[in-house]
């Protein structure tokens, strides 16, 4: 789960700026809304840190999953600068509460003994998943364009939902 929910995150926060460029910002606009990503990155981060428990994590996580394959099939769909910059924001309030989220629901589940192994484990498969997703983003923008590399983040939060479904049956 965290494989894909940091792998998108990445996905989308590594070529924000590419991306806005190529769909004609100018240099300001695309780095105030890679600035932005990180800014609603963090606010998510903290208005769900108030409501999500380990009880409505994955809920939660498969209701992220669903809201952002639909943001990135309209930011794949769309030539509109307006509406990338509001995916690229809407991507950041989505995936950036994924992560700790997953943390917190691996804590309640694993005896505390096991923590720092716990931790560790699910530490690496998120940077793992942040460099494997943006790295086949680029493979597939060199082949075709930017906007349908986006199709890994697709296909990446659709993985992540599927986790979230797997966390759920358990």
């Amino acid at each position: 789960t965290n494989f894909f929910g940091a792998g998108v995150e990445n996905g989308v926060g590594s070529w924000a700026n590419t991306y806005m460029s190529r769909m004609g910002s100018t240099d300001k606009q695309a780095n105030t809304t890679l600035s932005l990503f990180f800014v609603a990155v963090l606010v998510s981060r903290l208005v769900t840190a108030t409501f999500v428990t380990p009880a409505n994590t994955p809920q939660v996580l498969l209701g992220i999953a669903v809201l952002a394959a639909i943001v990135l099939t309209v930011m794949l769909l769309s030539q509109h600068k307006a509406v990338g910059m509001a995916g690229i924001i809407a991507m950041g309030l989505l995936m950036g509460s994924a992560c700790p989220n997953v943390f917190g629901y691996m804590f309640s589940k694993v005896d505390a003994a096991y923590h720092g192994t716990s931790f560790g484990i699910l530490f690496a498969t998120g940077l793992a998943g942040g460099s494997v997703l943006p790295g086949l983003v680029g493979i597939v923008a060199r082949k075709k364009s930017l906007r349908y590399g986006f199709i890994v983040n697709i296909v990446g939060a659709v993985a992540f939902g599927a986790c979230a479904l797997i966390i759920m049956m358990m």
